[in-house]
């Protein structure tokens, strides 16, 4: 599971770095427009406009591909904890019907068992 949450956090900090580089140039580009005061000023806030259209879309379809591949790996967790569940489920009933078999079949031996464990318990209960 570690190995998930590792790639995981490396997606989200590739995704997070081309964010912040996008966004710097951008931000440089908007400044030297600011610098510059010509009158093709509009045509390059469209051209800025578009770039940052394009980088939001961006930005949305990494979350959703990162959201995604979560909701996979929380589903395939669901399932394989169901399974382990069924499977521990199953193991206990198998065991305890083992044990009321031999109690049935074995009754003085299950009461030896069962009074020399409690003579061992209150034993070590004892030396407290």
């Amino acid at each position: 599971m570690d190995t998930v949450q590792e790639e995981n956090t490396a997606s989200l900090e590739s995704a997070s770095r081309r964010l912040m580089d996008d966004l710097a140039k951008t931000r440089a580009k908007l400044q030297e427009m600011l610098k510059s005061g010509k009158s093709e000023t509009t045509s390059e806030l469209s051209l800025l406009l578009a770039d940052v259209e394009e980088l939001a879309r961006a930005a949305r379809g990494e979350e959703r591909r990162l959201e995604h591949g979560l909701r996979e790996r929380i589903d395939h967790l669901r399932d394989a904890l169901g399974e382990y569940g069924r499977s521990v489920a199953a193991h206990t009933r198998e065991t305890v019907h083992k044990t009321e078999n031999y109690v049935r079949e074995e009754p003085w031996k299950s009461v030896g068992i069962a009074a020399a464990l409690g003579i061992i318990i209150g034993f070590l209960l004892g030396r407290r």
